[in-house]
């Protein structure tokens, strides 16, 4: 989990870094980009948080008379394990959003023909939207006091019971609505080219922009979906896992030269993996935007010595050897 949170925050890193160095680059309708990698590095800033102070010291599972777990249906109660928790939420439930602002801003730029110009004057609203929007989805998930440990981090999720409606649902409503809006946007896209070639002029920009938007997008929504997936699977099957488990362990105390475990399998710990995998994985997979010729050419003029004009070089040999300037 460590390892993975490392490449996204270094991929993210990147991308917010070539921002940095050429912010005129990222006009709208692909400046959302940028601040979909900014929650994605926040986030996986905080798993490598949780990896360096260690899992004893965050974690919301205690650890009670040696080796026996208790596990903890009120997650609230660690402060630690809450903040962590809360910062998780939060930062899926933002960058979901942006996922859904960046198609909304393709859709106005590819169908309705909207200017960058026009984007930016609605700048404001779009962090409004996408930045308190989660806010309220945040706080009512933290009233309704549905977090509980989760065994193999032991960080703070929410509980089986209530995945479906305070997990899976939000980030399914704002993952559909940006791949509606992203499929507006590409059919609009698809007749514009059309346009273009009917008109006898080249649509090779224009052809190479819908195989980027067609390919981020790709990389965004099925790492996304696999991990709801992931979500629901584990909602329904942990409970029947943990009852067989406890009537397993039970059988076992009347037995001789018993290991105690569970022999239910279905919950397997190859599921969550692939959980924490995509999770982390847009992160990495969003700075593909980046990985291009200008992004070369921005950093080599950014890192390169600048050299003194040839103009004034000669000027300086010339004043030196016959007191003139040439």
């Amino acid at each position: 989990m460590t390892g993975w949170a490392w490449l996204c925050f270094l991929s993210t890193l990147f991308t917010l870094l070539t921002f940095w160095v050429e912010p005129s680059r990222f006009r709208y309708p692909e400046r959302p980009i940028v601040f979909l990698a900014l929650c994605y590095n926040l986030l996986s800033a905080a798993y490598i948080i949780r990896g360096a102070i260690g899992a004893e010291k965050i974690s919301c599972v205690n650890q009670i008379d040696g080796p026996s777990y208790i596990p903890i249906r009120d997650a609230l109660k660690s402060i630690p394990c809450t903040i962590w928790w809360l910062v998780r939420y939060y930062l899926g439930l933002a960058s979901n959003t942006w996922w859904a602002v960046l198609c909304g801003c393709w859709l106005l730029s590819a169908k309705n023909e909207w200017s960058s110009e026009a984007l930016h004057n609605i700048a404001s609203y779009l962090h409004a939207a996408a930045w308190i929007f989660p806010i309220f989805l945040t706080g009512g998930s933290l009233l309704s006091r549905n977090v509980v440990a989760d065994e193999l981090t032991g960080l703070c999720q929410i509980s089986d019971e209530s995945a479906l409606w305070l997990e899976v649902l939000p980030h399914a409503m704002l993952l559909l609505l940006g791949c509606v809006f992203g499929s507006i946007a590409g059919s609009a896209l698809v007749r514009v080219r059309r346009a273009v070639r009917c008109a006898g002029r080249s649509a090779t920009k224009l052809e190479r922009l819908m195989t980027r938007l067609g390919i981020f997008a790709l990389l965004y929504a099925l790492p996304a979906l696999g991990g709801l997936v992931c979500v629901l699977h584990e909602a329904s099957v942990k409970p029947r896992w943990r009852k067989l488990a406890l009537l397993a362990a039970l059988d076992c105390r009347t037995a001789q030269n018993c290991a105690p475990g569970p022999i239910y399998q279905a919950a397997g710990l190859e599921i969550t993996l692939l959980r924490l995998f995509l999770s982390l994985v847009i992160g990495v997979t969003s700075g593909m935007w980046v990985w291009s010729s200008k992004t070369c050419r921005a950093w080599s003029k950014l890192l390169t010595a600048p050299n003194k004009p040839i103009r004034m070089q000669k000027s300086f040999q010339s004043f030196k050897q016959n007191g003139t300037v040439a």
